[in-house]
């Protein structure tokens, strides 16, 4: 408090007189500006504690960071999850399991429920699509969606942690899923060995 009040007196007490030399005008501009900055700072130490906001971001980042390559945000601030596959098959399980994480505490035991759809098919058919959240993750181990997203389209994925208040967030053009789902690019040197076996024979 004591350092406050000497720094708000010389603060008041600093001035450029009209005749000066600029050597003396540069040096109390340097005095001002340090103790502009100094009293920034005692600021910031004033709170104790970071703000909701860059709590939020500094869990966000971390998350992030170690997890990296693994998971993405939501439309949710709260809420990361896995990324799908741009295009996958009807009815088959997910290469990883799909996984929710919460960057606020949520309780263990609370429920995850997974929905998708488009503007086509606003229902889409899910199998195994809840999972229980435990230590902020819930792991979705047998994911499936049974139902076609539609000719060039992709489903939106919701995810709602049923917490109290519930968080909800969305991974939007997740998946894409067809029939046959992606097609298994064809061998280029192929047709042109075969070819060659042809004319050698």
């Amino acid at each position: 408090m004591e350092l406050i009040l000497y720094m708000r007196s010389r603060q008041n007490t600093i001035s450029t007189p009209h005749h000066t030399s600029p050597y003396i005008t540069h040096e109390l501009g340097m005095e001002k500006a340090s103790l502009t900055r100094i009293q920034g700072n005692l600021g910031k130490l004033k709170f104790g504690h970071m703000s909701d906001i860059l709590l939020a971001e500094y869990t966000l980042r971390r998350a992030l960071h170690e997890h990296a390559g693994d998971l993405m945000v939501t439309g949710s601030p709260h809420i990361l999850c896995s990324t799908l596959p741009k295009h996958w098959r009807s009815n088959k399980s997910l290469p990883t399991p799909f996984r929710v994480v919460s960057l606020i505490p949520v309780p263990d035991g609370t429920r995850v429920v997974l929905t998708a759809g488009n503007e086509e098919r606003p229902f889409a058919e899910l199998k195994n699509a809840v999972a229980i959240m435990q230590n902020q993750e819930a792991r979705f181990n047998d994911l499936r969606f049974l139902g076609r997203s539609g000719r060039g389209k992709s489903f939106n994925v919701t995810i709602t942690v049923e917490s109290n208040p519930p968080q909800v967030g969305t991974y939007s053009r997740a998946i894409k899923v067809t029939v046959d789902g992606p097609r298994v690019p064809r061998n280029k040197y192929g047709k042109s060995n075969c070819i060659c076996f042809i004319l050698h024979h």
